[in-house]
């Protein structure tokens, strides 16, 4: 495209020197303005009608909504309808809470892979976008000279499409009874299911269905061997379902332990049982045509006149369609303690015990209880209760230890059956995961302590926190000899450091609406606010056994540096490397940089 093109053209003899000179020209006049075409500002508009009532012991609430939103490429709209209840009911002892919503989301988007976002802000305002008499103008896209491959970015919009449509509904039932004065039990069920269809579309007349279809430049014929799309435009269905459960039940234990009411205690014990199922269906057809009635074409090879390529594509997962199903169960006991001093010293404690299957056989830690500890210090309320520029001063610290189980591994030699295979006439099964019997809790340590502070009438606020995380066994992945089925094994292997500091910051220089209610209730005034936050975290990789600056893994290459993937005693995770700027070269001018003549 550009200038290159029309001299490319010239030089091949495909126009003539004053058609040469005319196109030249249009360029140097075209000026086309792709960010106002393409794009457009974001509007949306947001209505909601609502309702509520009650009495003393009930109460009720209702409302509908309903959001447009625009979006920033032209064309693309998103609409949401919503509608909840909610129901409440305080008797005695007892309450209950009620609570019922759904919502439909309709999406229609281009496509994401059609790009237009990024073609709007680096396309030269001299490629054209009409031809002088408002047509489409088009030129040839990734041009190779032998098919057709006309582009028109206007074209492609208008030939595709992405539409989600989402259908969600939710169910949420808490009751509770005062047992003792001291003693609360709560029982609390949720219930959510959502639905969701995406269609992206690809038509027969798009640049992105031309390129498979392999149509010869000169002669408009299809090159019926490598051609991946012979007739009409493609569409690709994503069908997912997710539906999920909990049930948690709480027995809430709380009193003063003296009769003047300085100390309180608080203990929680807490049961939970969850349950999410996810299933999707996702498949994708060739030769579609909505405007002859949704109609999927048939493409029929001859015993001479094969569609070799087309074909190939149909024995694709792609086209055969996959199925997913994913069923995770979760059940958990928690408890916590809490205790005050006035309200001047409050210590937490928490506890929770997991169990996993995932664990290997030779593992003697099936069961790990997860715990932390935390204390706060309202210094504002005692020690400095008599400072009138101390509105607020807390120190808080934490303790916590808790466990990780990878994903990636299984104590179990895990088989991934596949269908029949064509030349052998039987079932193949590949290996998915292999065995790992010494496979154990990942373990974390953590330390955090800060300070928040509100001082000068509150018109500086903030706070100042540090934490340290320091990691035991942590996971990674260790080549192996692919004779095992595999080439990778999931280890405990590192130990990783974390530490970082953060400092925000509230400033209110004026603030007259602290105290300026007008007639009707609402506040009115003039804020001045400045909000500034810093913050650092490092990390770094530790390994007792190899130095510092030694790589941790078995194999390595100059991309795993590049790429941020390579693992390095001594260093943060994730570092990029890159080699040293040597300088340029005189003679050629090229840059040189040390070490890459080994």
């Amino acid at each position: 495209v550009g200038y290159e093109a029309i001299y490319s053209d010239y030089l091949s003899n495909k126009i003539t020197r004053d058609e040469f000179i005319q196109q030249v020209g249009d360029l140097e006049t075209a000026n086309t303005d792709w960010l106002g075409i393409l794009l457009q500002n974001t509007f949306s508009h947001a209505h909601t009608l609502s309702i509520s009532g009650g009495t003393d012991h009930i109460r009720y609430y209702a409302s509908l909504g309903y959001t447009d939103e625009r979006g920033n490429i032209r064309g693309e709209e998103n609409k949401r309808y919503t509608g909840m209840t909610r129901l409440n009911l305080n008797y005695n002892k007892f309450t209950m809470n009620f609570g019922l919503n759904a919502s439909l989301m309709k999406k229609d988007y281009t496509p994401s892979g059609v790009g237009v976002a990024d073609y709007a802000y680096n396309t030269a305002r001299s490629v054209k976008a009409y031809n002088e008499d408002g047509s489409l103008w088009f030129y040839q896209r990734d041009n190779d000279g032998v098919y057709k491959k006309d582009f028109n970015m206007l074209n492609e919009m208008a030939n595709s499409y992405n539409k989600i449509n989402t259908e969600q509904v939710g169910l949420n039932l808490s009751l509770g009874y005062q047992v003792l004065r001291d003693l609360k039990v709560d029982l609390t069920f949720s219930y959510n299911v959502s639905h969701t269809d995406n269609n992206e579309y690809y038509g027969e007349n798009s640049w992105y269905i031309l390129k498979m279809r392999k149509e010869y430049l000169e002669t408009g014929e299809i090159y019926k061997q490598y051609s991946e799309c012979p007739v009409g435009g493609q569409l690709k269905l994503n069908n997912t379902k997710n539906e999920n459960y909990s049930l948690r039940t709480t027995l809430t234990y709380s009193r003063f332990l003296d009769e003047d009411g300085d100390h309180s205690m608080t203990a929680n014990l807490i049961g939970e049982l969850s349950e999410s199922t996810y299933s999707g269906f996702a498949i994708t057809r060739r030769g579609y045509m909505p405007d002859r009635g949704n109609l999927f074409n048939k493409v029929e090879s001859t015993y001479t006149d094969k569609y070799t390529s087309f074909e190939k594509w149909l024995q694709s997962d792609e086209a055969r369609g996959t199925l997913q199903d994913n069923l995770t169960r979760k059940v958990a006991l928690v408890g916590s303690v809490s205790y005050a001093y006035k309200n001047s010293y409050i210590l937490n404690g928490n506890i929770r015990i997991d169990a996993s299957n995932a664990f290997g056989d030779a593992s003697n830690e099936r069961l790990l209880p997860i715990w932390s500890a935390s204390f706060r210090w309202n210094m504002d309320d005692n020690i400095l209760s008599n400072v009138y520029w101390v509105n607020e001063l807390a120190l808080k610290m934490s303790y916590g230890w808790q466990g990780n189980m990878s994903a990636l591994g299984s104590h179990r030699l895990v088989i991934k059956k596949g269908g029949l295979d064509g030349k052998f006439k039987e079932y193949e099964s590949t290996i998915e995961n292999f065995p790992n019997p010494n496979l154990k809790w990942e373990r974390t340590s953590t330390y955090n302590v800060g300070l928040d502070f509100a001082l000068f009438n509150r018109k500086l606020n903030g706070s100042i926190s540090y934490y340290y995380r320091y990691t035991k066994d942590a996971f990674f992945n260790k080549s192996v000899s692919p004779v095992n089925g595999v080439e990778t094994y999931t280890v405990n292997k590192g130990n990783l450091r974390n530490q970082g500091y953060e400092l925000t910051l509230n400033f209110v220089p004026i603030n007259t609406m602290l105290n300026s209610l007008n007639s009707s209730g609402k506040r009115r005034g003039f804020v001045w606010r400045f909000d500034p936050n810093f913050g650092s975290v490092f990390n770094q990789l530790v390994d007792k056994i190899k130095p510092k600056d030694k790589v941790l893994q078995d194999e390595v290459t100059y991309s795993d540096y590049l790429n941020g993937s390579v693992q390095v005693a001594g260093r943060p995770v994730n570092t990029f490397y890159s080699y040293k700027f040597k300088g340029l070269n005189h003679d050629t001018g090229s840059p040189e940089f040390y070490n890459t003549d080994k």
